[in-house]
């Protein structure tokens, strides 16, 4: 129960802290929606890459963000909050969970909706379009072990081993083993 109090409480200061740079951001906020940009590191602002367009920037030379967070210190904020309280709660995805939507709230420009849409769209679907092959066959896999071991496999396998397997050797002992007798006879001096 107490580390549940201690979750809740680390996350109620989350709660509060993102609040609070809502506010400032907002406070700060001139009216002016405009998009930041850096120049393009993979390109050097060429826009033209291993003699292709660039598709870090898709040839503009120049990656854009119209997030108030974005290319600031604000942007290291998400990953260090997620290893602090990793660190405090010993709860590594739940804290994992927490960088991810303080990171969306960031590049939403604290917009929860348009931070949910980011999550799902831009990282989530991604993420498993990439890897969808490996996870059907994790699962197919998976189901036929249970399957296997439902249906009694996994006994039967242990049973027909102990029927089938040979006895261990017995152990080693100097005067019956020619191993251990010829290393006695490389290591006398006579």
């Amino acid at each position: 129960m107490n580390s549940r109090r201690k979750i809740l409480a680390v996350l109620l200061l989350v709660v509060m802290a993102v609040s609070l740079l809502s506010v400032c951001a907002l406070a700060a906020d001139d009216g002016d929606d405009v998009a930041k940009s850096i120049t393009c590191t993979t390109c050097n602002g060429t826009g033209i890459s291993q003699g292709e367009e660039c598709s870090a920037c898709e040839g503009t030379g120049e990656i854009t963000s119209t997030s108030r967070m974005a290319f600031s210190f604000w942007a290291l904020v998400p990953p260090i909050v997620a290893i602090i309280l990793a660190l405090i709660t010993k709860e590594v995805y739940s804290s994992l969970f927490v960088g991810i939507l303080l990171g969306a709230l960031f590049y939403s420009n604290f917009n929860p909706i348009t931070g949910l849409d980011a999550i799902i769209n831009d990282g989530m679907v991604p993420a498993v379009a990439d890897s969808a092959g490996i996870m059907l066959f994790l699962v197919i896999l998976g189901a036929m072990v249970a399957l296997i071991n439902r249906a009694g496999g996994s006994a039967a396998f242990g049973r027909w081993a102990e029927t089938t397997s040979r006895p261990a050797p017995a152990p080693c002992s100097p005067p019956s083993c020619s191993a251990c007798s010829f290393s006695s006879m490389t290591t006398s001096t006579a």
